[in-house]
C-alpha cells in the first residue's frame, strides 16, 4: 500500500479493512506483522488518506508512526527474552544483522551480497567465533593481519574494516555491546577519482535524449526525459546524487539561478547540520530548467512522474539507470555512473583557474582536503603546466 515517502517500505502497511497501520517486525530470523494503531490516531480518515494532506502533517505523520515502530519493536525485544539470550556470539548477532537489513530497503541487497557477508565471512575465518562483548582492539588487529595475508588492497581492507565498525555500532545500539573497540584504518594511498572525457558526457547525453524523444512507450519515455533532467542537474551544479533526487519546483529560483536545499525528513534525506543552504547553478542548466518547467507547470518535483510523486523512490534505482546508459554506450567502466558527474564539475572547475577554496563551496565540502581529492589530474593538469614552462622557455630564447 503506498504510503508517503519513506513509508513506501516493506515494514509498513495500511490495512483498510481493520482501519489500521501495520508493522512487519523480524524476531528470531522470522516476520511477524503487528498492529502499530488505527486510521483515527495515526491522522488518517476511513479511506486511509491523510486528513489535510500538507507537507507539515505529512511530516508529522511519518514521524508519528516511525515513534510507535520503534516503540513496538522494543516492546517485542523486552518480551522475547529468550531469544536475547541466546544472541551472545558474533556469527549470531551478525546473522540477526543480516536479517534486519534485509527488511530495511534503504539498504541494497547488493551492498548486503557484497560488503556485509564477505566481512562476516572472513573475520569467522582469521579471527574465529567469540562472544561479541569480548571484541577488543586485538580482535581487530587479527582480522586485519587475515586480510593482509590475502594480498587484499588496503582499499578493501579498510572497507572490510569499516563494515565491522557498522556492525559493531548497530550491536551496541541494541545492547549485544556495551563497549566499542578502537578501529583504526590502514593510510591509503590518495587515489583521484576517475572523470568522464567531454566525449564521453556528450555520448551519454546524445544517448538519452534520443532515447527520450524516440521511444514509443510513453513510460519508459518519460523516465528518460527524467534522466536528461538529471544530468542536466549533476554537471550544472556538481550535485551529490542524494541532493538531486528529492528536489522540488518550489526550491528553485530560475531568476536569480539557485537552489535552496532543505532536509526531507520524509525521505530520510538531511541537509549537513540540518539548515537550508544556497547553491548556484550554471547559467545552461537554469535555461534548461526553465523551459522544463514552462512546459510543466503542475509538477511538485524535479524528478517528477507527471501525477506528482517522485519517479524514483530510492537512490540506488537512478545509480542502476545510469550504469545501464554507461554499459551501453561502452564508457570508462571505472567511472562512478553518478558521482562522476560531481568529479567531473570539480576537474572543469579547477582548469577553469577558480581557486581551491571557492571550489569547496561550490561542492558544499566542509573540508579543503576532500575537495584536493576531486583535483590535479596529472595526466592533464601536468601537461598544462609543461605547455606554459615551454612557452615561457622559448620567449627566452631556447629554441631548436
Amino acid at each position: 500500500m503506498k504510503t508517503p515517502g519513506e513509508l513506501q517500505r516493506s515494514y509498513l502497511r495500511k490495512n483498510k479493512q481493520k482501519k489500521s497501520i501495520q508493522g512487519y517486525f523480524y524476531i528470531k530470523g522470522k516476520r511477524h506483522l503487528k498492529t502499530l494503531c488505527s486510521f483515527e490516531k495515526a491522522g488518517l480518515n476511513p479511506k486511509g488518506e491523510l486528513v489535510r494532506k500538507t507537507k507539515p502533517n505529512e511530516a508529522k505523520y511519518i514521524k508519528r508512526l516511525h515513534s510507535l515502530y520503534h516503540k513496538k519493536e522494543l516492546e517485542l525485544s523486552r518480551t522475547a527474552k529468550p531469544v536475547q539470550k541466546d544472541l551472545t556470539t558474533f556469527k549470531e548477532i551478525a546473522e540477526r544483522w543480516i536479517s534486519i537489513s534485509y527488511s530495511n530497503r534503504s539498504k541494497a541487497k547488493s551492498t548486503i551480497e557484497k560488503i556485509y557477508r564477505p566481512m562476516i565471512r572472513l573475520y569467522l575465518q582469521f579471527v574465529k567465533n567469540h562472544p561479541l562483548t569480548d571484541i577488543s582492539i586485538h580482535h581487530v588487529d587479527e582480522f586485519k593481519k587475515g586480510l593482509a595475508k590475502k594480498n587484499l588492497s588496503r582499499e578493501t581492507t579498510n572497507l572490510h574494516v569499516r563494515t565491522l565498525r557498522t556492525f559493531c555500532n548497530w550491536a551496541r545500539k541494541r545492547g549485544h555491546l556495551e563497549k566499542l573497540p578502537e578501529f583504526e584504518m590502514i593510510p591509503t594511498i590518495k587515489r583521484l577519482p576517475n572523470v568522464y572525457t567531454d566525449e564521453e558526457v556528450k555520448k551519454l547525453f546524445t544517448r538519452i535524449r534520443h532515447l527520450a524523444s524516440t521511444i514509443d512507450d510513453k513510460r519508459q519515455a518519460r523516465y528518460y526525459a527524467i534522466h536528461e533532467r538529471f544530468l542536466f542537474t549533476a554537471v550544472g551544479t556538481g550535485f551529490r546524487r542524494s541532493e538531486i533526487l528529492f528536489l522540488e519546483w518550489d526550491q528553485f529560483d530560475l531568476e536569480k539561478g539557485f537552489v535552496i536545499l532543505k532536509s526531507k525528513e520524509e525521505f530520510n534525506f538531511r541537509v549537513k547540520e540540518n539548515q537550508d543552504t544556497i547553491r548556484l547553478v550554471l547559467p545552461f542548466t537554469v535555461e534548461y530548467l526553465r523551459k522544463i518547467r514552462q512546459a510543466n507547470p503542475g509538477e511538485r518535483y524535479l524528478l517528477d512522474d507527471g501525477k506528482g510523486n517522485l519517479i524514483y523512490k530510492d537512490q540506488q534505482s537512478i545509480s542502476m539507470a545510469f550504469r545501464r546508459h554507461k554499459n551501453e554506450l561502452g564508457l570508462n567502466p571505472k567511472v562512478k555512473s553518478i558521482h562522476g558527474f560531481r568529479a567531473l564539475f570539480a576537474s572543469m572547475a579547477e582548469e577553469s583557474g577558480i581557486d581551491i577554496r571557492m571550489i569547496q563551496l561550490l561542492l558544499n565540502h566542509s573540508d579543503p582536503k576532500v575537495t584536493s581529492i576531486y583535483l590535479r589530474r596529472p595526466d592533464q593538469m601536468m601537461q598544462m603546466a609543461m605547455k606554459k614552462i615551454d612557452k615561457r622557455m622559448k620567449r627566452i630564447g631556447f629554441a631548436a
